[in-house]
């Protein structure tokens, strides 16, 4: 009812009064529409597209409120209160690394050594990040978005070169120091931590430096991160000799400055039997699939063997900047000057537009440990931690050396074990606080979770997955009620944009690492939801679910853009592509970074996982021969049509069936046999 509507009789004034009161709720009902479609839209527009989603779903840092200097407790809820305290719980306030902890490594005349800059290729790497920025990132504090750096590329050779001289100032560290207070600010986001069933178990606070300083150092790594695999990994004679060198220096050192004490030939004997350490997530594409498969190919061969999960708690923040610069120092010198920039001193957090504090309100800071959204943080929690993976594989010693040397400490009630038979557990009956072994509290488990992947029992990973991916695609309701304002008119532009490049992306990872007969359940719930919400974003309603034409309309949705779709590709049509892909990506480093493996062919290998990409090779060969043979019949063929031309006369006009105008070449698409190979073709296979 209006305000000041015709009430009956018999109580007016309160019928006029609560009509009133719906008014003042509806409108503020649609001031708070308005507001959130103007804040994602902004978000969104700026290339924000993971902040603007994020709308939509439970962000423990956005319960932190606002803390008010003039009201009792900041005037904070004891919610919000706890989240403060909990944030600053997560960053260590230790003290700042010593001078002698940084001082740059120098050259012939005490010159400084600094990352070179001037070569080809890293001229190439600076094209390869700016000619085309990512599309989707968070925020950062300063406001700047990729966009606008990206507009500067493009915007002449001259404002070019200028954009390449900061860039390259800030890798060789020589940047000034009223800048680096600037860039060194970081943003605090936090991402929902989540158990197997989709709990929320914890926030996860992630640093996002200035856009300017996140794209140079997506150069640096994207010029240098094969020499940080190589060290990682172990991938070539120089590097294994180096880390050798590093385990035989810890067996001859005496035991009061911390080493073993051992003779020449006891250090040698020691170094022969130890494994060199494996990290692949720094530099290495792939790094998580490799990961997962290599893990599944030991439990074909050794079924009797085990694997065990040791979380590191908080540890990106936590790793000390000491043993950073000590890693760096070993082994990447020239990089001290260019970390330095931003790690030699506390930097400032925000929150919101305004610096961290905690309940208390004192503020805290970052002081320990590297960046989560720093592209610099893996390789720099790599660096600090690899002389820790020596000193625990030389010295046989595990958590207390690894928090003494570097900070980090494992998140103890996250540990867990899964074997594919149970009866290998006996041997850790005892180890009752590992979750997974036979006297714990749960008993066995039926999988465990690796780096996001299931693996384990094929129907509890059916299981975890799908529920999964109800979780991940719960925002999709919040983001098709997004409606029209009377100042904004993109509110379904802007759902297409969300659908699109975020939510649509969901099931990606877990396709490429899991066989495609685990992820059809999930694969298929996917597609479902997310036709759902394209239904209620078109309004399908006015022909129905049923409607032939709505069909249509999902495999049309479901193209390629640029094919005239709305990109929104379905899961279960790329199922088997995607785990095609991943062995032809991850094949190769199985064999080079694991000797047993060298022989892996995953043409003859037995086994389900082979089994399924044998299958699924097959048929996608299949396929392209068809479609092939089916292009050649339509170009072979040409049809008429009836045209009225200007004068009202009708004439045939030719025309051929049209259809894209690439198709794989066959010769492209190798053999499993070749998976191993160092064919060009293989690079870009899981993309």
């Amino acid at each position: 009812m209006r305000r000041g509507a015709h009430a009956p009789s018999g109580g007016g004034e309160e019928a006029e009064a609560e009509a009133g009161e719906e008014e003042g709720e509806g409108a503020s009902e649609s001031s708070r529409d308005e507001r959130l479609l103007a804040t994602v839209l902004g978000l969104a527009g700026a290339g924000y597209l993971s902040k603007a989603c994020a709308r939509f779903s439970t962000n423990p840092v956005a319960e932190t409120g606002v803390y008010d200097d003039t009201q009792p407790g900041g005037g904070l809820t004891a919610d919000q209160a706890l989240v403060r305290d909990t944030l600053r719980d997560l960053h260590p306030q230790s003290t700042a690394v010593s001078d002698d902890d940084m001082r740059p490594a120098q050259g012939a005349g005490g010159a400084v050594t600094r990352y070179s800059t001037s070569s080809k290729e890293y001229r190439d790497a600076f094209w390869e990040v700016f000619h085309s920025v990512p599309k989707a990132r968070a925020m950062s504090v300063d406001g700047v978005s990729y966009e606008e750096l990206e507009f500067l590329y493009y915007g002449g050779a001259d404002t070019r070169e200028v954009l390449f001289d900061i860039v390259a100032s800030i890798n060789r560290g020589e940047v000034h120091e009223s800048a680096t207070k600037i860039w060194g600010d970081l943003n605090l986001l936090g991402i929902e931590k989540r158990d197997d069933d989709g709990n929320l178990t914890g926030t996860r606070p992630i640093g996002i430096p200035a856009a300017i300083r996140r794209l140079a150092n997506r150069v640096l790594m994207k010029h240098r991160s094969a020499d940080m695999c190589d060290l990682f990994t172990g991938g070539t004679p120089d590097m294994r000799r180096t880390v050798r060198d590093g385990m035989r220096e810890i067996c001859l050192r005496p035991t009061e400055d911390g080493g073993l004490g051992m003779s020449a030939e006891e250090a040698e004997a020691r170094v022969k039997a130890c494994n060199i350490p494996l990290q692949v997530g720094v530099g290495l594409a792939g790094g998580a699939e490799v990961a997962i498969q290599l893990l599944q190919e030991h439990l074909r061969r050794n079924p009797g063997h085990a694997i065990a999960s040791d979380d590191k708690r908080n540890g990106f923040n936590c790793i000390s900047r000491k043993a950073i610069f000590a890693g760096l120092r070993r082994w990447f010198p020239e990089l001290i000057p260019t970390v330095a920039l931003w790690y030699s001193e506390q930097r400032r957090l925000f929150l919101f537009n305004a610096e961290a504090r905690c309940s208390s309100g004192d503020t805290f800071m970052s002081t320990e440990g590297c960046a989560q959204g720093d592209p610099l943080g893996p390789f720099l929690f790599a660096v600090g931690y690899h002389w820790t993976l020596l000193e625990m594989q030389t010295m046989l010693e595990g958590d207390d050396l690894a928090q003494l040397w570097s900070g980090v400490e494992s998140n103890k009630s996250k540990r867990c074990m899964w074997a594919p038979d149970p009866r290998s557990l006996d041997a850790v009956r005892d180890h009752t606080d590992v979750k997974g072994t036979p006297d714990s509290a749960d008993g066995v488990l039926r999988g465990i979770r690796v780096l996001g992947a299931y693996l384990g029992d094929k129907a509890w990973c059916r299981d975890k997955l799908v529920k999964r991916v109800r979780k991940a695609l719960e925002p999709l309701s919040g983001i098709m009620a997004l409606r029209d304002t009377k100042t904004i008119h993109t509110a379904q532009q802007l759902a297409q944009v969300l659908l699109r490049f975020c939510s649509n992306t969901t099931l990606t990872f877990f396709l490429r690492t899991m066989p495609p007969s685990v992820t059809q359940d999930a694969a298929r719930e996917h597609d479902r939801l997310m036709e759902e919400a394209l239904y209620t974003l078109v309004g399908g309603a006015r022909v129905g679910r049923n409607s032939p034409r709505w069909r249509v309309a999902v495999q049309q949705a479901r193209l390629p853009v640029r094919m005239g779709g709305m990109g929104l590709t379905s899961a279960m049509d790329i199922r088997e592509a995607a785990w095609v892909g991943t062995w032809a990506l991850v094949t190769r480093p199985i064999r080079e970074l694991h000797e047993p493996f060298r022989d892996l062919d995953v043409a003859l290998a037995p086994g389900e996982r082979f089994d399924e990409l044998r299958e699924a090779h097959k048929r996608l060969r299949a396929l392209r021969d068809e479609v092939g043979k089916t292009w050649r019949e339509w170009d072979g063929r040409t049809l008429y049509q009836d045209v009225v031309g200007p004068f009202k006369e009708t004439k045939a006009v030719g025309r051929r069936r049209y259809h894209p105008p690439k198709l794989t070449p066959a010769a492209e698409l190798l053999p499993l046999p070749e998976f191993s190979s160092t064919s060009e073709f293989l690079q870009q296979a899981q993309r």
